[in-house]
């Protein structure tokens, strides 16, 4: 797994919250791959709590040329300690080729336990 924060730094944050507080995290992007490339997306949060991943692939050879494709996920945390936490966005090429992620966001909530 890679950081998108190595090429972009706005795809890392890091929050201080109150104790026992969660934090919800969304995640989204456009991407261009190659024939036959895909690409993996999760969000981690302090290098422990991982969401799910979402998966982009286009179309294997014989067919040709680039494909764009939107990604999106989401991840809420348990209850957290006090402080400062971080939150990255990573990715993992499955299969050779280019690919790019064009225009991306990464929000970050506080949720607050009452």
């Amino acid at each position: 797994w890679y950081n998108m924060s190595d090429f972009d730094s706005s795809m890392r944050m890091t929050m201080n919250i109150q104790q026992n507080s969660k934090i919800f995290v969304q995640f989204s992007s456009s991407h261009t791959l190659s024939s036959g490339a895909s690409i993996l997306v999760r969000l981690v949060v302090d290098n422990i709590y991982n969401s799910s991943i979402y998966q982009a692939s286009s179309p294997s050879p014989p067919s040709s040329g680039t494909y764009s494709f939107p990604g999106h996920v989401e991840f809420l945390t348990g209850p957290l300690s006090s402080g400062q936490h971080t939150i990255e966005v990573q990715f993992q090429r499955n299969l050779d080729g280019p690919s790019t992620q064009l225009e991306r966001t990464l929000t970050a909530t506080e949720i607050a336990t009452p």
